[in-house]
């Protein structure tokens, strides 16, 4: 079987809870319905379940010969080289209740992505104040250009001006072990358009939910176009099962503990992100990696740090099981991330969350969406 190392990257957007998904479904459905996300011509799919965590550990390739998604997957893994030029999500979401923020959705699956020329910097340049056992405190940092840089570039940390990366084509890529609501297996996707070359399984290439069993092999194959053809090879996740209900204690100085069902800990890892002042401005965030298991805490210490940084309404938990895969091309790699997520609103003393208007004891919400003090 292959092996799979698992990573976060900096590679994607962070999703806010309250830029939720648009309604996929019967033109004729009720507000109230559950709804599935739809795919955008960027190729990237909303989350229902807020900002995407995003992983540091070691993905693998694929073969560094142009394989089929039929032949094998190699036995051992294989360490990728460079920056991340392009990301495949292959997301298995159940269904999710209705929130204070969300809509209820229905439980599906989709597969996106796009690649692109050259790496794209992240704006945000997160340094690390506090870790402990799986988990640490990052804070989000600053670097910029003098002069600014021009329309068409990006800056790097290093205070340098470069062109911004284009999206590109990879071909027709063919998907195997995943199958379609029409039972197709393998199905083949093209970019929708020469100027987002985004891909997107969607009409006839619909998803079924669940599209595959845990440990089922999965092949996406690239025919070649910006790069030289390549294969990833994956294996099945099972869709993420939180066990906790209702809000999390996040108290300062004690532990906080997350317990989910556990899947194949040899498929892939748990990652964790909480965020407490997205609302009001992000202040910092708490990152965990941990084996699939079932069951982990974050630490106390790292718990006060957090808080004392700042909060804002209705601070979150997102769990997320994911198994990246990875195949090397020409001055970097593709990754293939099947993925499944949850979250939890958290409970913090004294933070009283509300979603506009006027709070319990007659005063306005504030703009992060917080209720203010009492008045004594």
């Amino acid at each position: 079987m292959n092996k799979t190392y698992f990573r976060h990257d900096q590679f994607s957007a962070v999703f806010s809870l309250c830029c939720l998904v648009a309604a996929c479904g019967d033109s004729g459905s009720n507000s109230g319905d559950k709804k599935e996300p739809v795919a955008t011509d960027d190729g990237a799919v909303p989350d229902p379940t807020g900002p995407a965590v995003e992983p540091t550990a070691t993905a693998p390739q694929a073969t560094p010969e142009p394989t089929t998604s039929s032949e094998p997957a190699p036995t051992e893994p294989v360490v990728p080289v460079g920056e991340t030029l392009g990301r495949f999500d292959l997301q298995v979401q159940p269904a999710m209740e209705a929130t204070a923020l969300a809509d209820a959705t229905m439980p599906f699956a989709v597969l996106s992505g796009k690649v692109l020329s050259a790496p794209r910097v992240d704006p945000t340049a997160w340094e690390k104040t506090l870790e402990e056992g799986d988990c640490y405190v990052q804070v989000p940092g600053t670097f910029g250009c003098e002069p600014a840089c021009a329309a068409g570039e990006q800056c790097t940390p290093g205070g340098q001006c470069v062109a911004e990366p284009s999206s590109v084509s990879i071909g027709k890529v063919s998907v195997s072990g995943v199958l379609t609501e029409g039972g197709a297996d393998p199905f083949e996707m093209s970019p929708q358009n020469p100027t987002t070359n985004a891909y997107n399984a969607y009409g006839d290439n619909k998803l079924k939910y669940p599209p595959f069993a845990e440990g089922d092999p999965i092949g996406f194959s690239a025919e070649g176009g910006a790069f030289a053809p390549f294969t990833i090879h994956a294996s099945g996740i099972q869709a993420l099962e939180l066990t906790v209900d209702g809000a999390q204690p996040f108290v300062p100085g004690e532990p906080t503990e997350l317990t989910w069902v556990a899947g194949d800990p040899s498929l892939a890892k748990i990652l964790v992100t909480v965020d407490i002042s997205h609302h009001g401005g992000t202040k910092g965030e708490i990152r965990c990696e941990t084996d699939d298991d079932g069951s982990m805490e974050i630490p106390g210490a790292l718990v006060t740090e957090l808080v004392d940084l700042g909060v804002a309404g209705f601070p979150l938990v997102y769990v997320e099981r994911r198994q990246t895969s990875v195949a090397n091309v020409e001055g970097g790699h593709v990754d293939l991330n099947l993925l499944s997520r949850g979250e939890r609103f958290l409970e913090i003393p004294g933070l009283v969350s509300c979603a506009g208007g006027v709070c319990a004891d007659g005063q306005m919400c504030q703009q992060d969406l917080t209720c203010p003090p009492p008045v004594e």
